[in-house]
């Protein structure tokens, strides 16, 4: 449902914050990756999990955009 348009702030904010997310997923998988090879399994595991975290928040994000634009859900 389309309840007009969002103030173009708001728009801004939530793609600024998408792109944000998305380097900083990246740079944790990075982080990861080098924990996990110097035998830090543990902490390994929960920032992929963390990253997770990211990616499900970030589809959010997206699907949010997209309905903000008048693209869909």
């Amino acid at each position: 449902m389309h309840q007009g348009a969002a103030p173009q702030k708001d728009l801004a904010l939530l793609k600024y914050m998408l792109d944000h997310n998305t380097q900083h997923a990246q740079e944790l998988s990075d982080a990861g990756s080098r924990l996990a090879s110097k035998g830090l399994a543990d902490a390994a595991g929960l920032i992929s999990d963390a990253v997770s975290s990211f990616s499900r928040a970030n589809e959010k994000l997206e699907k949010a955009i997209r309905i903000i634009e008048g693209n869909g859900a």
